[in-house]
């Protein structure tokens, strides 16, 4: 029993020593994935605890030894770290409970798949001054159906903030022309109805053998949402852009910025299945 104990011990460090040693978030993913297919729930558990902890501990040694970090940015960086440790209050709450020693295989996988997204969501890159962001609508839209509804609304509410954060900087910074401060604004009016979207709560009926199920239409809604917010920023960014090098009369934005403030709200959206449906369909 000692020298399993033992062997088991000179494994973890082993692992973790590699796994602690692979900054890169796609290397990170593909360790931890072949780890919970090869080893027991409760030690990649473990091991899954550890590397959250070192990534929250990367995410403050960066907010403490960075200066002059852009606002988006912190956003950015505290967006992570509360979502992390959200994340590990989860998984050490099962651990706990010795949840994984009878049938944790598949939920610590689940886990494991919420720490890949984090990455993908709140990738930790400095490489230029200006925001590039490496998530997209597209990486929730993959997981719409496999991930739970209530942490894709989190992780779509906490994206879109992140970019809402990134134009409303832009769109008050002067070192920015007029037309392209204008398209921040423009911009800004239409997403925040997507982060403040009204989701159909799930209900609970009987079905005709009297089995309780509960019925949630919210993918559909996610799905709506995302997709808006991708065709928003896919057109935001690159025409922000192509505006750099023009300029318009400061009087003929006043009227425009007036109205968009009472038109650009959350027409035709869904806040129901059926209505939703219609949208996409159409």
């Amino acid at each position: 029993m000692e020298s399993l104990r033992f062997l088991v011990t000179i494994i973890t460090f082993s692992l973790l020593h590699q796994c602690l040693a692979r900054p890169d978030s796609l290397e990170d993913g593909v360790l931890l994935r072949n780890l919970a297919d090869s080893y027991s729930a409760p030690l990649v558990a473990s091991f899954l605890h550890l590397r959250i902890q070192n990534t929250i501990q990367i995410v403050e040694d960066i907010k403490n030894s960075l200066e002059n970090l852009s606002a988006s940015r912190q956003k950015l960086l505290v967006l992570k770290g509360k979502s992390l440790e959200a994340l590990d209050k989860q998984l050490t709450s099962l651990q706990k409970t010795d949840y994984f020693n009878f049938h944790g295989t598949e939920r610590v996988k689940y886990l494991i798949e919420q720490y890949i997204l984090n990455n993908e969501i709140f990738p930790i890159e400095f490489g230029s001054e200006e925001t590039n962001f490496k998530a997209t609508p597209d990486n929730l839209l993959e997981q719409i159906n496999v991930t739970s509804n209530d942490d894709l609304i989190k992780s779509t509410n906490d994206l879109i903030s992140v970019y809402l954060e990134d134009i409303e900087e832009k769109e008050s910074n002067e070192k920015y022309n007029e037309l392209q401060r204008l398209t921040a604004s423009l911009t800004k009016h239409k997403l925040k109805p997507l982060v403040n979207f009204n989701y159909t709560e799930p209900t609970a009926k009987y079905d005709h053998y009297r089995n309780y199920i509960m019925l949630d239409n919210r993918a559909l809604q996610i799905q709506f949402v995302l997709r808006q917010f991708k065709n928003i920023i896919d057109l935001f960014y690159p025409q922000f852009e192509n505006l750099a090098t023009q300029s318009a009369p400061a009087s003929s934005l006043e009227p425009v910025t007036s109205k968009v403030k009472g038109s650009v709200e959350a027409k035709d959206m869904p806040t129901s299945y059926d209505t939703t449906e219609s949208l996409l369909l159409a």
